[in-house]
């Protein structure tokens, strides 16, 4: 049975679960006709005009994103919970001295995987502007984390729409046994 977040943005859902089709089941859940989703040579979606989203998957779970219209850009991603050698690993990868300092305030379980997660959703929806890879240092905390979302800054120029000094807001959920984020920017 699979699991639906309504409540993220208007006209959007995400569902995640097992399988393949979860994409037709967002599809019926906002009344939009099926359609297929080719990929970039990045490996991204190239979503048509009437629709936005994101996938993630993580072992044997798959997650959906979907939204109707074509006014901003999303990003989701599912993570499961890091074990302490692989959250060592996120902690070297995607954290850096801003971040820890934030998170000295308010300390987090799984605080590792909530941040790559994080900014693996912001890498989703700004690739699009940015047509580029860029670091996770691109991202830095700029708060400590709240019950349901992370406040970030931007650290660099990404875009003419994406700035430095510019708040970028990942929401999140804990699930038994992974962490799902997702954020939006305007396209």
């Amino acid at each position: 049975m699979p699991l639906w977040i309504d409540s993220l943005f208007p006209d959007t859902v995400l569902v995640l679960g097992p399988g393949q089709n979860l994409l037709r089941l967002a599809e019926a859940r906002l009344q939009l006709p099926p359609r297929d989703i080719a990929r970039a040579a990045s490996g991204l979606p190239l979503w048509p005009a009437d629709r936005r989203g994101a996938f993630s998957h993580w072992q044997g779970q798959s997650l959906c994103l979907l939204a109707r219209g074509a006014a901003h850009h999303y990003g989701a991603d599912v993570e499961g919970r890091a074990d302490a050698e692989t959250a060592g690993l996120l902690r070297a990868e995607a954290m850096g001295a801003g971040d820890l300092a934030k998170l000295r305030a308010r300390a987090l379980p799984d605080v590792e995987t909530l941040i790559f997660s994080a900014k693996e959703s912001f890498f989703k929806a700004a690739f699009p502007l940015v047509g580029r890879v860029f670091g996770f240092d691109a991202l830095e905390l700029a708060e400590p984390p709240q019950t349901d979302h992370l406040a970030f800054v931007l650290t660099q120029n990404l875009a003419p729409a994406l700035r430095q000094g510019q708040r970028v807001r990942v929401r999140y959920v804990r699930l038994e046994n992974a962490v799902v984020t997702w954020t939006r920017l305007s396209a």
